[in-house]
């Protein structure tokens, strides 16, 4: 059962980045979108793994048939998903019997976690007039997106738990390209595909990591 949801999530995320991330709206589009990290949440089930993880996946699942879908309702309910996603990541970390909450990886973390507080601020300010009515949701979201990060960062820097340091900043990396794809200014359609692929893979291959990372596999 893990080989064939693994090669699912795998197949469908291939499709779906390189064939349909740029396409019209269609209900072929938003189960395409939806299976590749349903997947991985049904493995997360199968695998008896920690609960946050699980429950992280599905709500991505979630937001990502939401997402694909179009109108402002629509946009609100995957927010509030991939909200709840992050937030169950962040307990993930910060409770997860293996590992918890590593202070004693020293003051490291402090460099890449200001960078990220300045990213996530610039990126509020860059798209403040863009945000219009959601000002206040997106704020809410970039903020425990930083804490998504902060946390992540002080997990161990050894496997397997770096693998989930480097999912977690990509699922960041992703949520940055997001919004620059839906309220940024990029005008080319070319630039527009590549950003949209490159967005997808970046989130994808975020939630395949920190799933490797807590999955007892390595």
């Amino acid at each position: 059962m893990t080989a064939i949801l693994s090669t699912i999530s795998l197949l469908t995320s291939l499709i779906y980045g390189l064939s349909f991330t740029f396409r019209p709206t269609s209900w072929t589009k938003t189960v395409l979108k939806a299976v590749p990290v349903l997947s991985l949440g049904l493995l997360s089930i199968v695998g008896d793994m920690h609960p946050a993880l699980t429950a992280a996946l599905l709500f991505g699942a979630l937001g990502d048939v939401a997402l694909s879908r179009e109108g402002d309702r629509n946009f609100l309910i995957g927010l509030a998903a991939f909200l709840i996603g992050h937030l169950s990541y962040i307990a993930l970390f910060t409770t997860s019997g293996a590992v918890g909450f590593n202070v004693s990886v020293g003051v490291w973390p402090v460099a890449p976690i200001t960078l990220i507080i300045l990213i996530g601020a610039w990126l509020y300010q860059r798209l403040y007039h863009q945000f219009g009515s959601l000002k206040v949701p997106v704020f809410v979201y970039v903020l425990v997106s930083i804490l998504l990060g902060a946390v992540a960062l002080f997990q161990p820097l050894s496997s397997p738990y770096i693998w989930a340091i480097i999912g977690a900043l990509l699922f960041i990396f992703s949520d940055i390209l997001l919004a620059f794809d839906l309220f940024g200014d990029i005008q080319s359609r070319r630039s527009r595909r590549v950003t949209a692929g490159l967005l997808w893979f970046c989130y994808w291959l975020g939630q395949c990591l920190i799933l490797v990372g807590y999955s007892g596999w390595l």
